[in-house]
């Protein structure tokens, strides 16, 4: 790729086109919030104002009830999940202030229900006023970005968005970012060192609609009820069996293995990620003007806590 448009064009056609094509599916195994983005968010104090560049579902807006944090995303069935599945109190939202920027789709539910604030807008060209913002998270967003210079640039555009340093606040608004890494070895996807860093990563979904993951979940869920009512020690010992038997299913559909017996089709959608190898998000932080606050490596991804640059 070497033009914006190549970039932009591959792009829409290995990440936002799948991800509008599987957000149900998506969204169903995406409930649960990692540690430390949580904690992050959980550390601010009532009345802190955030964004979640590339929500998603919305899964960490509702991480800190006490602060009001704007979701955004380019796919807009993950933004309809997101206003649906997390809605702020019609009280707490009247009273905060946030300014809308350029031509982007709002999704608001009724006042008297609440109001849940996303919206769908690219990672890109963010419609926020800059320096405005108390905290902002990008949560596995920036490795689907296919040139470093548009990586950058999307740390750039959040960087900007960030409350300057001040006399009161000497680091201003900080930023939490997760991107994929290279370092995987001990995961059953085996990346390592020294591998190829931009590869595309299959998400698997049955002919019924259900990807692997969703079914695991709802099978737990299910056989879960079952065992409070069947006393059978058989039964017990045949849904340990099944359990095991669809968490080896999982991993072989996510590596786009092919199962023997199975009578469903399967449709495999190729996503592209780029892969960080150690201490690239630092160097391209710095690269965007920004400075590295913290880091670390948590669930096989590499995270970085940033800030703009003291004033000189």
């Amino acid at each position: 790729m070497t033009t914006s448009n190549n970039a932009e064009s591959y792009e829409h056609a290995h990440v936002h086109n799948v991800y509008d094509t599987i957000a149900p599916h998506f969204s169903s195994t995406r409930y649960k919030p990692w540690p430390t983005p949580h904690r992050f968010l959980s550390s601010f104090p009532a009345g802190s104002i955030g964004i979640d560049a590339g929500c998603g579902n919305g899964k960490y807006l509702s991480s800190n009830p006490d602060v009001l944090i704007v979701g955004s995303d380019r796919s807009a069935p993950l933004v309809s999940i997101a206003a649906q599945n997390h809605v702020y109190p019609s009280s707490r939202a009247s009273n905060a202030t946030h300014e809308n920027h350029g031509n982007t789709s709002r999704v608001k539910h009724d006042a008297t229900a609440g109001i849940a604030d996303v919206l769908v807008a690219d990672a890109l060209t963010l419609p926020h006023p800059d320096a405005r913002f108390d905290f902002a998270i990008s949560i596995a967003v920036l490795h689907h970005l296919s040139t470093r210079s548009r990586r950058i640039a999307g740390l750039t555009e959040i960087l900007h968005l960030l409350r300057s340093p001040s006399a009161t606040n000497a680091e201003g608004g900080k930023a939490l970012v997760f991107v994929w890494a290279l370092e995987q070895e001990s995961s059953r996807r085996g990346w390592k060192e020294g591998g190829a860093q931009d590869v595309m990563v299959p998400w698997v979904m049955r002919s019924r609609g259900m990807p692997t993951h969703h079914r695991e979940v709802t099978s737990r869920g299910k056989e879960k009820g079952r065992r409070k009512k069947e006393k059978s020690k058989d039964m017990k010992r045949k849904e340990s069996d099944d359990e095991g038997l669809e968490r080896r299913e999982q991993t072989a559909r996510e590596e786009g293995q092919a199962n023997e017996g199975k009578e469903e089709e399967e449709t495999v959608h190729q996503r592209y990620y780029h892969l960080y190898a150690r201490g690239e998000l630092e160097s391209d932080v710095q690269s965007a003007g920004g400075r590295v606050l913290d880091s670390g490596y948590e669930r096989d991804n590499w995270w970085c806590i940033m800030a703009r640059a003291q004033p000189t």
